[in-house]
């Protein structure tokens, strides 16, 4: 058997699209992950049923070199999050693809290794 370092990429990226009942001034027109994936990924029966009603959605992205990753992807997903509350919305993260079903004060990186997906 042999052994080879997983590589690791230059930077990172995050991607959450914040689901809206109402128009924001931006929009974004991406196809959401299908039920079955959300669910998979520990999405909830009422957070599916809240995103059938959040029709309108805003692409949030943070790219950063991976020495910025956990602070940097701990703001975005902040950031997300604030936006849905105030809007009476949700957060769809893509990778991997679930409803993040958080209040932006109880984001920490005691959790940031549920963060992170590497294509290997």
């Amino acid at each position: 058997m042999s052994t080879r370092p997983v590589p690791v990429p230059p930077s990172c990226t995050a991607s959450y699209v914040v689901m809206t009942p109402e128009r924001l001034e931006h929009e974004d027109h991406l196809p959401l992950p299908h039920d079955d994936l959300l669910r998979r990924y520990g999405t909830s029966a009422s957070a599916l049923a809240r995103l059938a009603e959040c029709p309108h959605q805003v692409l949030l992205q943070s790219k950063v070199p991976i020495e910025q990753a956990s602070a940097a992807l701990r703001d975005a997903r902040i950031q997300a999050l604030d936006l849905a509350r105030r809007h009476d919305g949700l957060v769809v993260e893509l990778l991997p693809p679930r409803v993040i079903e958080l209040r932006p004060d109880e984001v920490s990186l005691a959790h940031a290794t549920q963060w992170y997906v590497l294509d290997y």
